[in-house]
């Protein structure tokens, strides 16, 4: 028989927790965030239809003390390398400010990623499948971008998910990686 844990009958358990499904959203940044020299972490909400607020909820319901905001996605930066793949980054990247001009009137990309908080994109977002340590996980990202307009209208094509085709076990990531203006809210991190 085991021993009896300290403070047992005050220790909360884990709640389970639910993840946007794939799909076409309007987002609102809420920060923005460089990682080091590779990459932006982005945290977005949904500001339209059946998911609206959908992260804003999910960060509200967490019962634990350090909470965390699970709408994120990463932009990774360029190595500068001149490879194919580095190419590739430039141009994933130089799309999505692209798309922040198009979709934000006003709005001119000078550099600055603090000066995405606030702005919107139209986002297709699929599940992208990462492996780390024999378990494949499965993260919500962008993949591509539209306007609002096409996303209202059901003018989009989602694109097709990236999965890692091996015999590893598959668990939902609890950091996925978009409403109502919420800033001022005290509930909120941002």
């Amino acid at each position: 028989m085991i021993k009896k844990f300290n403070n047992w009958e005050t220790t909360k358990a884990f709640g389970s927790f639910q993840t946007l499904p794939k799909g076409a959203y309007i987002c609102k940044i809420m920060k923005a965030e460089v990682m080091g020299d590779w990459g932006i972490k982005v945290y977005y909400d949904v500001t339209e239809g059946d998911h609206k607020d959908f992260w804003s909820n999910d960060y509200r319901s967490q019962t634990r003390e350090d909470k965390i905001w699970r709408g994120t996605f990463l932009l990774y930066l360029p190595t500068e390398d001149g490879s194919p793949k580095d190419e590739n980054t430039k141009r994933r990247f130089r799309t999505f400010t692209d798309h922040l001009e198009d979709v934000n009137p006003g709005y001119h990309f000078d550099w600055d990623e603090q000066k995405w908080k606030g702005k919107m994109f139209g986002g297709l977002f699929r599940i992208r499948q990462s492996q780390k340590n024999d378990k494949v996980y499965n993260n919500l990202e962008p993949n591509a971008f539209t306007s609002f307009e096409n996303i209202r209208n059901g003018n989009y094509t989602l694109p097709d998910d990236y999965m890692i085709s091996n015999n590893t076990t598959t668990q939902t990531s609890p950091s996925n990686t978009g409403f109502t203006d919420v800033e001022g809210s005290n509930d909120l991190p941002f």
